[in-house]
């Protein structure tokens, strides 16, 4: 083998060993690509998480809102109850009272 075969072999070599510009600038662009795709996934994931703290919360509220409703409401109910008991003795106590004036006439 003469040196310029040897010389032409080491130039062939080398050419296949080192990727051109173009292919080096397409692999730093998928690189940057693929990095800016990853952090934005991971602040989706983050803001996903926060959104599933924050309904959390809420349910616990609102569950919290429904007992104390459920509460007001039986309160209520006994409330309204006893106003018609005291209606009906109301009722009573007026009519004994009638009778008794038109019994001392």
């Amino acid at each position: 083998m003469s040196k310029k075969e040897t010389v032409a072999m080491k130039s062939e070599q080398t050419e296949v060993a080192k990727p051109s510009r173009n292919e080096l600038r397409r692999a730093r662009m998928r690189a940057i690509v693929l990095a800016a795709a990853a952090l934005i996934s991971i602040l989706f994931f983050i803001y996903g998480h926060i959104q599933k703290m924050e309904a959390e919360k809420n349910y616990e509220l609102a569950e919290q809102n429904r007992i104390e409703a459920e509460k007001q409401h039986d309160t209520a109910v006994v409330a309204q109850y006893n106003a018609s008991m005291l209606a009906q003795q109301l009722s009573k106590a007026i009519q004994s009272l009638e009778g008794c004036q038109k019994n001392r006439k």
